[in-house]
Formats: structure tokens, sequence, C-alpha cells
């Protein structure tokens, strides 16, 4: 009895100091990037003669969150589709790019390079071999050597991240960090949430700010309200520059006003304040169409819950001419597109002025 006693502490500290190194281990090899990062630098750029817009903002789940995928983090038990599904899906979400070419910025989230969830298939190049009209700025926002969960079919390693596909070169493309306060060990295995802004030079002096944007999810709000707060210093700031301002992405809230879902155990999309930006910034989304949909079990319309987490905020500068929830019944994503269509108001003023004439 003893010997059997002295062996289950054994290997009882055995499996403690393996944990114990892997702890190190990933906690050295973590990624931490810095608050700014810049991804694209142009001071040759010359002045735009902007006017009309066409933005898509799209969470394309990675492939791999088709109508018929559950996901553990959401209360359902799949940690990933089979690689032919996978292969399907990103086929058809390419597609749908391809056949939308004349927007001019596309914004898409979970963006995978190198990941095990989606067999390592480099998502981002193969976007990019169709968007030939458009130049790739990517910002990583999740990588890990090794996430652990669930223990009996563990997610592995991902890399993956925001991509922004412009019509337009800007002088600039910036990575944002989001502040986090998440406690170590669990920071290690989650994502690094961010946000790309382009800025681009316009005739006239002014300039036009793209922002994508991804937030937090598995929280209980407090980590989206500090991203909500970091967001807002950045958006603020290039209002008093005069400006015009776009944001679209995944925000994983609620638009203000908007009625907010029940969600799941783990995953309760928050409303956005009404207050948080001051007045004339605008929310603008399609209030007729779901923009996502829930992951606790497989799709079935009418019975999964919906709601809408993909949306866009822009400065009181710009007018809205369009925008449309593309329902494509999320069968290859759990999010639809979403397009906005808008005008920048200093061509209104300079009809008028015409007109006046």
């Amino acid at each position: 009895m003893k010997r059997i006693v002295k062996w289950l502490l054994r290997i009882a500290m055995v499996l403690v100091v393996i944990f114990a190194v892997f702890l190190a281990l990933m906690t050295y090899t973590a990624y931490n990037p810095s608050e700014k990062e810049i991804l694209h630098t142009n001071d040759k750029v010359l002045p735009y003669s902007i006017d009309t817009l066409k933005i898509l903002t799209w969470n394309i789940g990675y492939a791999g969150l088709d109508a018929d995928m559950d996901f553990f983090m959401d209360g359902g038990i799949r940690t990933r589709q089979s690689e032919e599904q996978t292969r399907k899906n990103l086929d058809a979400i390419i597609s749908f790019l391809r056949e939308n070419q004349d927007i001019d910025f596309c914004l898409l989230q979970e963006v995978d390079i190198k990941s095990r969830r989606s067999y390592k298939i480099d998502e981002l190049s193969a976007i990019a071999l169709i968007m030939k009209k458009h130049l790739a700025f990517f910002a990583l926002n999740y990588k890990v050597e090794l996430v652990p969960v669930p223990i009996t079919n563990p997610l592995g390693a991902v890399e993956s991240g925001v991509a922004v596909f412009s019509q337009y070169n800007p002088c600039q493309a910036v990575r944002h960090s989001y502040p986090s306060s998440e406690s170590w060990p669990t920071r290690i295995f989650n994502l690094r949430r961010c946000f790309i802004s382009l800025r681009l030079p316009l005739a006239g002096g002014n300039e036009l700010i793209v922002v994508n944007t991804h937030s937090s999810a598995y929280d209980n709000g407090t980590q989206r309200q500090e991203e909500l707060g970091y967001l807002r210093s950045f958006l603020l700031a290039e209002e008093q520059k005069g400006s015009y301002v776009v944001v679209g992405g995944d925000w994983n809230q609620t638009p203000p006003g908007y009625p907010e879902s029940k969600g799941t155990t783990y995953f309760k999309p928050l409303a956005i304040d009404e207050i948080y930006m001051p007045v004339g910034w605008q929310w603008i989304y399609d209030s007729a169409t779901p923009s996502n949909r829930f992951l606790d079990d497989r799709y079935q319309e009418g019975i999964t819950q919906t709601t809408i987490l993909d949306f866009f905020l822009c400065s009181s500068n710009i007018t809205r001419l369009n925008v449309e929830t593309v329902d494509l019944g999320f069968a290859n994503s759990d999010h639809n597109p979403v397009i906005l269509t808008c005008v920048l108001d200093r061509k209104l003023e300079n009809n008028l002025e015409v007109e006046l004439r």
C-alpha cells in the first residue's frame, strides 16, 4: 500500500512539473504586441478626391463556423469542422468576395493564416489572390502555440487576425492593441484584441480614417468596456482634426438601442451605451436582418438565436446612403456580411454650391 501511495505521489509530482514547464514555455513564447505597430507607410501618396465609399465588414469565422457547426466556447461541443467542409466554406467566402470586388474597403475578421482549427490553410493568401484590385493589410490578434482546451480535443495552435483589403493606398496603416485586464495564466491562451486603422489623405487637407475592429466576446463586459474606451479616445482625437471616420467590424456587442439578446451560458452580447459617442456620430446597421447567429448548436432557421454584432460607426461628416446585411443563411460562417454605402459630406456641400451658382 505504501508503495502504491509513493508511486501515485511521484506521478502527481511529475505531472505538476510538466504542467509548470508547459506554463513557463507558453508564457515565454506568448504573443505580446506593442500598443501600436506600423503595418504600412507611404509618404508619397497624393491626396484622393473621394466622394462615395462602399465598405464591407464580415467575420468569416475562419471558414470553420458554417451552419452545421457548434462551438465549445458557446455551449456546443466541437472545436473544428472537417477539412473538406472548411475548404468548401472558404471557397464560398472567396466566391462572394470575388463577386463584390467593386467594394472600396473589405474589413474581415477571424482570418486564419496557420491554425489547427482551419487545417493550417493560409486563408489570407487565398483571399488576396482573388482581390486583385485591393491592397492587403493584416494584423494578428490571436497567436498561441497550443490552446489546451477542451482537453479531449484541444483547439491547438492558432494564428489568426483581422484584415483590410483596400482599393486605395493609404499613407499609413497601424495595428492598435486594445488594453487587457485578463490575469495570468488565462491571458497567455487568449486573443490579443486590436483594431487596424487606415489613414488616407484627402484633397482639401483632411483625412479619411477607416477602422476594422474586433472586440472581446467571452468576458463579463469589463474587457469590452475598456476596449470601447480606448477606441473612443482614438475616434475623438480624429474628430478634433476634422477627419472623416468610418469604423466597421465585429463588436461582439449590439448597437445602442437594439434589443439585447439572451445569449448563451458563456457569451452574452451586451448593448453599447447610447451616450458612448457624442451627438452627431452615427450607428449604422440593417435592423431587418441579423448579422450573427449563436453557436450553442447547429443553425436552425427560426429556432437558433440571432442578433446584430456587425455594424458601422461613422463621424458626423459622413452621410449614409444605404446599409445592407446580405442574408447568406449563415451557410459558411456564423456571421453575415454587412455592406455600407456612404458619402463624404463635402460632396453634398460641393453640389449645393454648384446649385446655388
